[in-house]
């Protein structure tokens, strides 16, 4: 960090990241040492000798509430990752543009069309397109759940650590944060490129991830941010059959029986990941599995009659009317959490 003469005034430590990570900075002779929560806030500093120097608490919009201790420390609120208080006017500098945390929003609107989700996903409907056009709100309001490191769009990290820790398996390459890249084949050799990402912003009929072709060679996944680890080595198996299905593809007919098809071979994947031994439940799966998702097309019910109590998507639940939407009461569901193998 430089002042107006361009003499050096701080030194940062950071991980090998693409946002932030900040670690440790010094000043001077004076090193001090950040200690963060989980939303990556500092909630202290320490000396070399391990001694806690200055203590910081702050609401969850970014607002300061109590502190102690005198060092010079801009990375406060979701410090680890980057954010730089300005002391001066009290905003809050996050690459893109400027964060107010008195009014709990952006200066400014978002400077990058690319990433909003009504450009790339057209087809979301009228309640997903109303979060997108609040341009100035802050990690769609929910800033305990969400970050947004990049200052263009909400970050999740749990999706976005999923994803990665499953393209280092092999199985794909990362393209930045929250996206990563593979090709599939189809049974007549025919290879399409498939990029998948995930949103905070919801994908398509409210569903917990959608595949849709961008053209006869690309292939988009969009995956909800608020999907759980318990479902997303089976989702991917779904999604995957889907990019396979639709290789080549750039439009088809949205009636019941294309969906009942596509459905059915997805779910059949997804299901064998789900019940690899277990025929029957296998089977159950895949039946109310293409009932749930062909909802709009008002398939008849099967008998015994599918309910949202079938397991076919955990974390998720079926409603009359609505599709999938996020179960919180389902005791399947937990958070991503890392271990040495990654996200789990």
């Amino acid at each position: 960090e430089l002042d107006g003469t361009g003499a050096t005034q701080a030194v940062y430590t950071n991980e090998p990241q693409q946002y932030g990570g900040v670690l440790s900075q010094r000043r001077g002779s004076t090193s001090r040492f950040l200690h963060a929560d989980a939303l990556g806030t500092t909630r202290l500093l320490t000396s070399t000798a391990g001694v806690t120097t200055d203590t910081y608490l702050l609401d969850v919009w970014g607002n300061p509430v109590s502190s102690t201790g005198s060092t010079v420390n801009p990375f406060r609120w979701v410090g680890r990752y980057g954010y730089y208080t300005d002391t001066a006017t009290g905003l809050i500098y996050v690459r893109a543009r400027m964060y107010a945390p008195t009014i709990a929003r952006w200066v400014s609107v978002d400077p990058d069309k690319f990433h909003k989700t009504e450009a790339r996903l057209p087809e979301l409907d009228e309640a997903s397109r109303g979060v997108i056009t609040g341009q100035f709100a802050y990690a769609l309001n929910s800033p305990f759940l969400y970050i947004d490191a990049s200052g263009f769009r909400a970050e999740c990290e749990c999706c976005n650590d999923a994803i990665g820790d499953w393209a280092t398996r092999g199985k794909g390459r990362r393209r930045g944060r929250g996206a990563v890249t593979f090709q599939v084949y189809t049974p007549a050799n025919r290879v399409c490129d498939v990029e998948v990402r995930c949103t905070s912003e919801g994908c398509p009929q409210q569903s917990p991830a959608y595949t849709s072709p961008r053209n006869e060679e690309t292939i988009d996944i969009c995956l909800d941010c608020r999907m759980a680890s318990s479902n997303f080595e089976q989702t991917m198996y779904h999604e995957v059959q889907h990019a396979i299905d639709f290789c080549g593809i750039v439009r088809w007919n949205d009636d019941r029986e294309t969906c009942k098809k596509i459905e059915t071979s997805a779910y059949e994947q997804s299901c064998m990941y789900l019940f690899p031994k277990d025929k029957t439940a296998r089977d159950r799966c895949i039946t109310c599995g293409v009932f749930f998702s062909c909802w709009r097309h008002n398939l008849p019910n099967a008998n015994p009659p599918c309910m949202s109590s079938v397991l076919t998507i955990p974390c998720w639940k079926y409603e009359p009317g609505k599709g999938f939407v996020p179960d919180k009461n389902d005791p399947r569901c937990r958070k991503f959490r890392r271990n040495r193998k990654g996200a789990q």
